[in-house]
């Protein structure tokens, strides 16, 4: 069942099958699930209805509608999905069925893939996709390991962007103006060149005031942010069955700051000279009181960052009867760099700052040849090679500098320069098979995997004078000091590893309108390299920084479902899927088995299952114009093979070993070191249950004039963003009602909105960590009540 309201469209590489074209005026919201949803999640053109695989589209107009500019909120629209933002971009998080990594280097995939134009990004920085100009964006729910590769071993968001149109002009905008400021302007251009070229143009900038109170920052705030960016895409048609099309994009995301501020405050919040202000005091003098509603920070370091990703790629579909060869080669390099600012105040005597300027360079290479068969065919194939290079290099300069009067110089630093590089080759051959016996298709699905990756990891000194670009005081650094244990470090590690992915089932279509399918697959997310910047030589010794490769297990079933002419539509997902050597931080012994260390390791097991509801009600006659459609999930992913995760700060410590669940114990007798079980705990960023439901209304009230209305509910239970069940970092449940109302030409020519985003202001957190000064929240924007008013217009 599509989520989707405007144009269904067809699918890049696919030219079995043809679908309404994105130029064409968009589809009101009460007329939009009424047709047929062109999807390629199995990598051929298919109705969303008929494809085995649990998958919803998306469309721009879904995402205009709503006034969601990109990728990071596709919670709001889709089943299963929830994003966890992070303190720099490298970090950030999509959590599929309660399956997502978490993690602080470059060195390690995610769980969740992210593909673009049908490259997969090998790293997730980069990933939060502007939504211009996009004909839709699948997320696919589950391992999608055959035909997608590694680094989908929980799911896949695949966007899918406008090509060129051969023999069209056409012209495309919108203007969005909101309170904070809130300022967007898109464009999309497409031009004919003759009958055989066409060229297709599109430009963006996006803007928006600080909301989180700032007091020592220069414009009193941070949470600002401007994106902008260009795309152009080139079509040729070299022969009547021949097509290139032909992209490059380049886009610069900037902010000022992580929108963090502090809930509670730790016993030991700030570690302070004798007789100096803690960091409670400080912050109690600038006004700043600690809690849910906290919307203060007092940062005083110029803060803040950009992510600049570069996108070109070439694809080539060839025609040969019943046969299309596709060839899709891309090149993409990001740029990213955070400069981050625990809550402390080094500007007065006897108190000190924790700074993190954060560096990353990638570089990926993807080419991709493939040979599919009509959709026609009773038997049908693809086939395919693929070929990945990926090189990753970040660097993570850290320094604490405390004020200390008595001391030369106005301070005294410690601190370190970690720097790490990594590259990955990719080599695969895959195959999916579906095969038509009556009623019943027969799946079946491999690919074959090679990957080679070598690492390095060099930890020295902080270099003179580098928290100058802290925007301060040069003597900040005192040569030769470093932090305890800490010492300059440099190693290096390689890793080979093959890998059969594989992918089986049927589906019965019981009706024209009716199928069920039930499938089991394996998938792989690629080894990696745990270099974090508090790596020790021990842990090296044990591990050579090698993360294994995490395996998926999934069995889903799953029934698509249209009544009524298909004025209804219902669907029906389950799925329980282990995962084995998940990919996580845990703790390890230390030397001499008295201490641990907390780093990147494998855990034994988690298990994901649910069940995901989707329906849409599009009637015609009365009630024409009316629509109403959604989601509910219930997921209940746990670990169930975890006995040395990390104790929380201020867990109750045991003082004997137990596995018990959720007890803080020492792994053995007379250890000082802790750690805890959290086999049957929830995982990190899992609500039990969501909800979407969308409500539209679209009628004529002149000879050439319509009024239409949405209104969606969202909801979502409790979630915790820590290991184990620690209760300071377990959000509670929230719910948001969103409002768009406005007039439109007939024809869809214009269209203006006025657009409420939470408009009863329910106050809610992203993400929750405990970290010095205490309990930090992340307080994302669509936390507060807004209005805006948009533009639309289509030549």
């Amino acid at each position: 069942m599509a989520l989707a309201t405007g144009t269904a469209h067809a699918a890049d590489g696919a030219p079995q099958q043809e679908a309404p074209q994105t130029g064409a005026p968009a589809a009101p919201l009460s007329e939009a699930t009424q047709q047929d949803i062109i999807v390629t999640a199995s990598k051929r053109a298919q109705n969303v209805q008929d494809v085995p695989v649990a998958v919803t589209a998306v469309a721009e107009e879904k995402f205009q509608s709503l006034n969601i500019t990109n990728t990071a909120n596709l919670a709001a629209l889709a089943p299963g999905i929830v994003f966890v933002p992070a303190p720099n971009p490298n970090n950030l998080q999509f959590v599929v069925r309660g399956i997502g990594t978490y993690s602080t280097v470059d060195t390690l995939e995610q769980s969740v893939g992210v593909a673009i134009d049908g490259i997969p990004l090998g790293r997730i920085a980069g990933a939060i996709v502007d939504a211009v100009d996009v004909a839709r964006v699948e997320v696919l729910r589950g391992p999608q390991g055959t035909l997608f590769g590694k680094s989908a071993t929980a799911g896949l968001v695949s966007v899918v962007t406008n090509k060129a149109k051969l023999g069209q002009t056409e012209a495309i905008g919108r203007v969005y103006y909101g309170e904070n400021d809130e300022f967007r302007v898109q464009g999309t251009v497409n031009l004919p060149i003759g009958d055989k070229v066409a060229l297709r143009l599109s430009a963006w900038d996006f803007s928006r005031d600080g909301y989180i109170i700032a007091p020592k920052q220069a414009d009193g705030n941070i949470g600002d942010f401007h994106n902008w960016g260009v795309r152009a895409r080139l079509a040729l048609e070299v022969t009547p069955n021949w097509r290139i099309d032909a992209n490059a994009e380049y886009s610069r995301n900037t902010n000022d700051g992580v929108l963090q501020t502090t809930r509670a405050y730790m016993p030991n919040d700030f570690i302070a000279l004798p007789g100096a202000r803690t960091i409670a005091q400080i912050n109690a003098s600038m006004g700043i009181v600690p809690g849910p509603l906290n919307k203060a920070v007092g940062s005083e370091v110029p803060i803040g960052g950009f992510v600049t990703p570069e996108f070109y790629h070439v694809e080539s579909n060839w025609d040969f009867g019943d046969v299309t060869l596709t060839s899709i080669t891309g090149y993409r390099h990001i740029r990213s760099s955070q400069v981050s600012e625990y809550d402390y105040s080094a500007s007065e005597p006897g108190s000190f700052t924790t700074y993190l300027h954060y560096k990353s360079d990638t570089d990926q290479f993807t080419s991709e040849l493939r040979l599919a068969n009509g959709s026609g065919n009773a038997f049908k194939y693809t086939l395919g090679l693929f070929y990945y290079n990926l090189d990753v290099n970040n660097s993570s300069f850290e320094q604490t500098a405390r004020n200390v009067p008595s001391l030369p110089g106005p301070y005294f630093a410690t601190g370190r320069f970690p720097v790490s590089t990594m590259n990955t080759k990719n080599y695969a051959a895959f195959a999916d098979l579906n095969y038509d016996i009556g009623p019943v298709t027969l799946i079946g699905g491999a690919r074959l995997s090679h990957e080679v990756s070598y690492g390095t990891f060099n930890r020295t000194l902080p270099r003179d004078g580098a928290a100058a670009e802290g925007g301060a005081d040069t003597s900040i650094y005192i040569p030769g000091q470093t932090v305890a244990g800490y010492t300059p470090l440099s190693v290096a590690s390689s890793i080979t590893y093959d890998d059969f992915s594989w992918r089986g089932g049927a589906q019965f279509k019981a009706s024209k309108d009716i199928m069920f399918y039930a499938t089991a697959s394996r998938a792989y997310k690629g080894p990696g390299f745990n270099f974090a910047s508090d790596l020790t030589p021990v842990i090296f010794a044990q591990t050579r920084s090698i993360v294994k490769p995490e395996i998926a297990h999934s069995y889903e079933i799953g029934m698509r479902s249209q009544f009524f002419d298909r004025q209804v539509t219902f669907n029906l997902t389950g799925y329980y899927a282990p995962y084995k050597d998940f990919q996580i931080t845990a703790a390890l012994p230390g030397t001499g088995g008295n201490g641990l260390s907390y780093t990147i390791i494998n855990a034994g097991e988690i298990v994901a299952k649910g069940i995901e509801a989707e329906f849409a009600f599009n009637p015609r006659g009365a009630l024409q114009g009316f629509s109403l459609n959604g989601d509910i999930t219930w997921n209940d992913t746990k670990y169930t093979d975890f006995a040395n995760a990390p104790c929380y700060a201020l867990q109750p410590r045991n003082p004997t070993p137990t596995s018990t669940p959720g007890v803080c114990a020492p792994p053995s007798v007379g250890s000082t070191a802790s750690v805890q079980s959290v086999n049957g705990l929830r995982t990190v960023g899992n609500p039990e249950w969501k909800l979407n439901a969308f409500a539209g209304y679209d009628r004529p009230v002149s000879e050439r004039l319509n009024a239409f209305g949405q209104l969606h509910y969202y909801y979502q239970s409790a979630v915790q963003y820590g290991v184990g069940a620690n209760p300071a970092t377990q959000a509670p449940g929230y719910n948001t009602v969103d409002l768009t109302l406005g007039i439109r030409a007939d024809d869809n020519r214009w269209k203006l909105s006025a657009i409420g985003k939470n408009i009863f202001g329910q106050r809610f957190v992203s993400r929750l960590v405990t970290n010095n000064p205490g309990l930090e929240q992340v307080v994302p924007y669509e936390a507060f009540s807004s209005w805006g008013a948009a533009l639309d217009v289509r030549f």
